[in-house]
């Protein structure tokens, strides 16, 4: 049954449009995966790593500020206004996600905060005034351990969104090639079932 023939490759043909509506789905849910990674990585970036690193230099800012107002023994009114504007700033930084040793760092830079006060009191004593500069070294440490956290998981996530773009161009340099691959065999069986649609009958031979 010749005719038969036209059917099986358009069939095929089918299969073939099938196929490759499948794969381009499947592209699509792909790609909305890449996207949304680079998404979160990129609100991750400025939320988590960016801004708490700000936060850093605000507190390191203001803890220099209040060191200058010890040494020429200004107002303790200003240096409470800075120690509040440092808790609203720590706050702020509590807030960011934390990676685990960045919370170990953070407590323990918390802990030496709240004994400024106290530390931070008298200002005559020699003995006072070498534990103040040794306590504002530490706090300097730990704001500074803090900012190389959030520059090494900036360049992490810098690494993830490099991941991330590299994979959409793949997938989109794949499915382009598919595509192509797929339209150009849908082409060649049309052609075949065209052909012997209409393929020339030969005549009968005389006697």
């Amino acid at each position: 049954m010749k005719w038969a023939n036209p059917i099986k490759y358009k069939i095929k043909a089918a299969f073939i449009f099938a196929g490759l509506t499948a794969l381009l789905l499947l592209a699509n849910l792909l790609e909305r995966n890449n996207v949304a990674d680079l998404n979160k990585t990129m609100t991750s970036m400025r939320n988590d790593r960016l801004l708490p690193a700000t936060f850093a230099y605000q507190i390191d800012h203001l803890l220099y500020e209040n060191k200058l107002l010890l040494a020429i023994n200004k107002s303790s009114t200003k240096i409470k206004a800075n120690m509040d504007s440092i808790e609203i700033i720590a706050k702020k930084y509590e807030a960011t996600v934390l990676t685990p040793d960045e919370a170990a760092k953070w407590t323990l830079f918390r802990s030496q905060l709240k004994q400024v006060p106290l530390i931070f009191s008298a200002r005559n004593s020699p003995q006072q005034a070498a534990l103040q500069e040794v306590h504002f070294n530490q706090l300097l440490l730990s704001l500074d351990q803090l900012v190389q956290i959030q520059v090494s998981e900036s360049a992490r996530l810098m690494d993830n969104g490099k991941k991330a773009v590299s994979s959409h161009i793949l997938l989109s340099n794949l499915v382009a090639g598919l595509c192509l691959i797929f339209g150009l065999v849908t082409l060649v069986l049309l052609s075949l079932s065209h052909y012997s649609l209409h393929k020339p009958v030969k005549g009968h031979m005389l006697n």
